[in-house]
């Protein structure tokens, strides 16, 4: 059997006297770590008459160049061959994609990779691959030849969780960890098969073997239902819409009218009244508000976009959602319902059957949008920062966490008004697997958004804590926030939530924000200021923070 370990080289004493050890790189010097030093050991006190091909990685401060010395021990070592790659290694975020590619390319040649995950339990790469074999700890697992399948999106197996004794030169020492395990499953398959498989036939062996249940890691995307909307109207004016109203500059659907109760004073009032992006928005600015009773449901539209009506309905006592989903069920219209109902035609109904697991870690930088209340332009703000940065010239991207993210093209996850998630742990992983795929679009910023309040207002009600917030930047942690604040917010409260947000996340505050600056306490921007703020985010992250 051929091994090729890319680790961090090997001692300058060791000399094996079971298997062949050839230095790949010895210009790179020896060992100044022990890692590699203890994992060729293992390797040889299981292992003989093997050959083993040693590639030292450089372990630089510059985590690009870890990762580029990386890469170069994965070329090299398809050059040569070997029946398996040993990688007790792992980056949580990649730069280019080209290691993946590099891992495809490997694997396709008949060269099994085996990978541990972190210790910590963070997704990296290479063990996060589907055509890597990955192996992590588990306390649960007491003997260091026993491994068991698992039903996870990224990892394959778990192994010993205890401490091992490794021999370095003369020296034992101990060790514990997922690095560990990747030479004990090396040995493990090879005694198994007598050569190396590939990854189905050893993941089928060990899938047939675990007697125990299966421990469920998996993670779970929730059901996003995409719609090709071209002609809408939209019901009915509330804060949500008018978010949606002000920045239709950048959907890919006209707006064909706007509706309310016929009860409600906005009726007759011209639309362009509710914009404060007057200049964008002309094709709006002769329309007038109109009443749902006098919707004509044989015009050419062909999706009726609903915000929250539940609280209107219940102070009117009809059903509104229930006759808009009638008469668009008999016209053939199509539905895309803010509120999170059941049997909507188009709906934000997520399954979050998912339980505890790793995360993922981004390259892209991210600007979270935080309030300290309700009704602070936190979307617009996101939206109108989006138009500047493309006005620039970047390439930017919106994580929303209100349900008409889609409609700008957009993904997020819908955790504000009237929705109901149950689990802190499920949502973070559902938001943390969903900004992966943000994170493979190479924007060159993402601004995220959540929902009203950090801090608790009290404790005395489970909805004065608004943990879902919390959420969204645990599962994508920011880099620099901008807080939005109001006149109603006290100084106090402002101050506690700035020192909370950097000691907790460990970045910046940046700036606040408020749509009437004039009103609000302290320095704040406004939406005037909008170029303003940007140039301030592109200067922090000019500095390489």
């Amino acid at each position: 059997m051929k091994i090729f370990l890319l680790d961090t080289g090997i001692s300058e004493k060791y000399d094996s006297k079971s298997n062949k050890i050839i230095r790949v790189n010895p210009q790179e010097g020896y060992d100044c770590d022990g890692h590699g030093t203890q994992i060729i050991s293992i390797f040889d006190t299981h292992l003989s008459d093997q050959t083993i091909y040693v590639y030292k990685i450089n372990f630089y401060k510059d985590r690009k160049l870890i990762y580029k010395s990386v890469i170069e021990g994965l070329e090299l070592a398809a050059k040569y061959n070997p029946d398996v790659i040993s990688m007790s290694i792992g980056i949580k975020a990649e730069f280019d994609g080209m290691l993946e590619k590099l891992i495809r390319k490997i694997t396709n040649n008949g060269i099994l990779v085996v990978a541990a995950a972190d210790n910590e339990g963070a997704l990296c790469a290479p063990a996060r691959f589907p055509e890597v074999l990955s192996v992590i700890w588990d306390s649960n697992i007491v003997r260091n030849s026993e491994f068991e399948s698992i039903n996870h999106e990224c990892i394959d197996l778990i192994g010993y969780g205890g401490t091992l004794q490794v021999k370095n030169n003369d020296i034992y020492e101990t060790v514990g960890g997922s690095s560990f395990l990747v030479p004990l499953l090396i040995v493990k398959i090879y005694n198994i098969f007598s050569r190396i498989p590939s990854k189905k036939k050893i993941v089928e062996y060990f899938k047939n073997k675990t007697r125990s249940t299966e421990r469920y890691f998996g993670l779970a995307q929730p059901n996003i239902y995409a719609k090709n909307i071209k002609k809408a109207i939209i019901f009915p004016v509330n804060k949500e819409v008018t978010t949606i109203l002000n920045n239709i500059d950048l959907v890919k659907f006209q707006i064909l009218g706007v509706y309310d109760t016929h009860f409600s004073s906005k009726i007759g009032k011209k639309v362009n009244q509710l914009l404060y992006q007057k200049d964008i928005h002309n094709f709006l600015k002769n329309q007038a508000i109109k009443a749902l009773d006098d919707l004509d449901w044989e015009d050419e539209f062909d999706t009726v976009i609903v915000g929250h009506v539940k609280k209107i309905s219940k102070l009117y006592k009809f059903d509104f959602l229930g006759y808009i989903k009638e008469m668009a069920k008999i016209y053939e219209k199509d539905v895309f319902s803010l509120d999170n109902v059941k049997n909507a035609q188009y709906s934000f109904c997520y399954d979050n059957n998912i339980a505890y697991g790793a995360l993922n870690s981004f390259r892209t930088p991210v600007i979270a949008i935080v309030g300290t209340g309700s009704a602070q332009g936190k979307a617009s703000l996101q939206l109108s920062l989006y138009r500047e940065f493309k006005k620039e010239g970047y390439k930017s991207s919106v994580f929303m966490t209100e349900p008409y993210y889609e409609l700008f093209g957009f993904s997020g996850w819908n955790n504000g008004y009237a929705t109901n998630q149950n689990n802190w742990k499920y949502e973070i992983l559902s938001i943390n697997k969903i900004f992966r795929d943000v994170d493979k679009m190479k924007n060159d910023i993402v601004f995220v958004g959540t929902q009203s309040q950090i801090l608790p207002s009290s404790r005395e009600n489970l909805g004065f804590i608004p943990q879902e917030s919390q959420n969204v930047l645990n599962a994508i942690p920011p880099d620099g926030i901008v807080l939005t604040v109001s006149s109603q917010t006290s100084k106090e409260y402002i101050e506690r939530t700035c020192k909370y947000l950097e000691s907790y996340y460990n970045v910046p505050v940046l700036a606040k924000y408020s749509i009437t600056p004039e009103n609000d306490n302290g320095q704040c921007y406004g939406p005037e200021d909008i170029g303003y703020l940007a140039k301030l985010i592109i200067e922090y992250f000019s500095k390489g923070i």
